[in-house]
């Protein structure tokens, strides 16, 4: 998959999360943890709340609409 995007660091780092989290059954805490500290350029004072975007996914209701899950 490739995903591109002039600087968004944080929509594009947002968006990877949500996949490992939703197609690759990674946990949130995986997925925050790359996000966050593997150099992909997090802003936190900008957009602190994408942390709590990702806490508040609902996983299993996307993967349902997404037929993954029954």
């Amino acid at each position: 998959m490739l995903i591109h995007c002039w600087h968004g660091s944080d929509r594009t780092g947002t968006t990877i999360a949500a996949y490992r989290i939703i197609f690759n059954n990674w946990s949130k805490t995986q997925a925050q943890d790359e996000m966050i500290n593997d150099g992909f350029g997090y802003h936190s004072r900008l957009f602190p709340n994408l942390v709590e975007l990702i806490q508040e996914l609902n996983v299993e209701k996307i993967q349902k609409a997404l037929g993954i899950k029954n």
